[in-house]
């Protein structure tokens, strides 16, 4: 038997069913299409942010012996899954835009801007460790040599100086014949200035690279119609503004 197809059938080359008898819906899968790509090149361009701007953070913060919180860095995920989530409820514009948007993620455009806007990112967070890192006190680790240890340590106390070849190796003091070093990154989470400011900056800078970066006319609609992500980035901004 011959099987015939009629108007309205789904087939094998496409997954969608239309049942108009125009090319009307041609230009609606186009903007579909584009809607899509342009999202998920800002996924992207996000997400190369984001761990570029982590990956700094942690290196300044390790080499302070100083680390982030569990609860910091889950809310931290937290925020960004929800914000991710926002962003792809984003719907194509009406009319379809003249000009395509970058096929592909490894353009200049996509470089150029990652990089520009890790650099702001970059100089931001190195002037606010910079403006935190001495309102510290001095966390050296502790020598079971010494009885005054532990009690130096808690009041910020450095240790003495290096002698011999122990200050050879760059190490910050000496108690009890035995080289310390001001770096303790596995010891157990203690909040302090340093990583609240980090946490404050790089969940600010989140805030302003979805901000930023959503990408709105003519492929989607702009930010001030999605109103669900809108009102999340400005309530953001008021909590980690007060």
């Amino acid at each position: 038997d011959v099987t015939i197809v009629r108007l309205g059938d789904a087939s094998i080359a496409s997954p969608f069913t239309c049942r108009q008898t125009s090319i009307f819906p041609t230009t609606k899968i186009v903007q579909q299409g584009r809607c899509t790509l342009v999202t998920m090149m800002q996924i992207f361009k996000i997400q190369a942010l984001s761990c570029l701007t982590l990956a700094y953070c942690l290196s300044a913060l390790y080499l302070d012996g100083v680390k982030l919180g569990d609860q910091q860095l889950m809310l931290s995920g937290v925020f960004s899954a929800i914000l991710f989530l926002l962003l792809s409820h984003a719907k194509p514009l009406d009319t379809l835009a003249p000009n395509r948007p970058p096929s592909t993620i490894c353009c200049l455009y996509m470089t150029l801007t990652v990089a520009g806007q890790f650099g702001l990112h970059m100089n931001l967070l190195f002037s606010a460790i910079a403006l935190a890192r001495p309102h510290l006190k001095a966390a050296w680790v502790c020598s079971p040599e010494s009885e005054l240890s532990v009690s130096n340590k808690a009041d910020g106390i450095p240790a003495p100086p290096c002698l011999g070849a122990c200050s050879t190796v760059g190490c910050a003091g000496c108690v009890g014949g035995t080289c310390v070093s001001d770096r303790d990154p596995e010891a157990d989470f203690s909040p302090n200035l340093l990583n609240s400011v980090v946490f404050l900056v790089t969940t600010s800078a989140q805030v302003a690279t979805f901000a930023a970066n959503y990408r709105g006319r003519p492929y989607m609609t702009p930010l001030l119609q999605n109103k669900y992500l809108l009102y999340t980035l400005l309530g953001a901004l008021f909590a980690f503004g007060v």
